[in-house]
């Protein structure tokens, strides 16, 4: 059961000439519904007993009514008899690329809008807003304020791309410096937020392509003209996603490739030291063997000229390495 309240709006035009006014109480709506005024019912974090009555009196589908009840759907579209049913996301950004989806499920009628969801939605408030300032007549028809709450939750997208944006710079940003395995953290967390949104992305542009193109009983040949504007706005969006995507994977090289490197010169530097012992290990090891006799054993001026052979045989490999750019 849930615990927290719940808040439903009705919004009703009734006339041409007056702006939308709020109702208060189911009594109410169906007294305007019966009159033939459009409504446009909008419900949040509604209880299942609100939910029964709101299907009773809009006589939704039952099959829709499930999906309103299993949140978290994928945006879909379904037409049954007397309405259609459309599930659509909007998000809202909790901290630079961290986002939350938010789902809002629509009963789209003939004279009628009916939308619900769990958490506020700051795209619905303005349409509300703009409904009760006249700027979106209801009586025009349900399909445009469908129009403008979809534009609405799709514009939310916008500033969360520039976020995605700006952290894509900072790691670009970050890339020339000495790696380390914070920032690659950082590109995987960015890379899977980015994934999650591309999937809310590409369903939803998919949904506005069927609203472009097909004719549905209750969307007007005018307004599928404006769906065309959002539509091209989501083909921006998940074209910015793609390419962002492409310059995290490219980040991601790039780390690997610079972490590659600093590999090899550590091995490069590794096998110079390795190589510059070898002299010194192969001539006192030769020395060291337990022999009575051995060249310059008993004469007190070898050791200072095996030294000094020494000395010499590291030089030169020095000035070889730093020949060939090994140093």
């Amino acid at each position: 059961m849930k615990t927290r309240a719940s808040r439903h709006v009705a919004l009703v035009d009734k006339g041409p000439t007056v702006p939308a006014v709020q109702v208060e109480g189911f009594d109410e709506i169906q007294r305007e519904i019966s009159a033939g005024h459009p409504l446009w019912l909008d419900i949040q974090d509604a209880t299942p007993e609100e939910t029964e009555r709101i299907q009773k009196l809009f006589s939704f589908h039952p099959l829709a009514i499930e999906d309103v009840h299993h949140a978290i759907q994928r945006p879909k579209i379904e037409e049954y008899d007397d309405q259609i049913f459309l599930v659509a996301f909007g998000v809202r950004i909790d901290e630079g690329t961290r986002f939350t989806p938010l789902e809002v499920d629509i009963f789209l009628g003939a004279r009628y809008l009916v939308s619900f969801h769990e958490e506020p939605v700051a795209a619905l408030d303005l349409v509300a807003e703009r409904c009760m300032r006249g700027r979106v007549p209801l009586e025009k028809g349900a399909d445009r304020l469908l129009r403008e709450l979809l534009d609405g939750l799709v514009d939310s997208y916008s500033p969360l791309l520039e976020a995605f944006d700006d952290e894509m710079e900072k790691i670009e940003q970050r890339l020339p410096g000495v790696p380390g395995e914070r920032l690659l953290r950082e590109i995987f967390a960015t890379r899977r937020r980015l994934l999650d949104l591309r999937r809310l992305l590409i369903p939803q542009r998919d949904l506005l392509g069927h609203l472009v193109v097909r004719e549905y009983r209750w969307i007007s040949t005018e307004e599928r003209t404006y769906f065309r504007d959002i539509y091209d706005h989501l083909v921006r969006f998940t074209e910015a996603v793609d390419r962002i995507h492409e310059l995290l994977d490219t980040a991601v090289e790039i780390y690997l490739g610079q972490a590659a490197y600093g590999t090899n010169r550590v091995m490069k530097i590794l096998a110079v030291i390795a190589t510059m012992g070898l002299p010194l290990t192969v001539t006192t090891g030769f020395f060291g063997m337990n022999f009575r006799h051995l060249p310059g054993l008993g004469r007190p001026e070898a050791i200072g000229l095996l030294i000094g052979a020494l000395v010499v045989i590291e030089v030169a490999l020095v000035v070889v390495f730093r020949r060939k750019g090994w140093l």
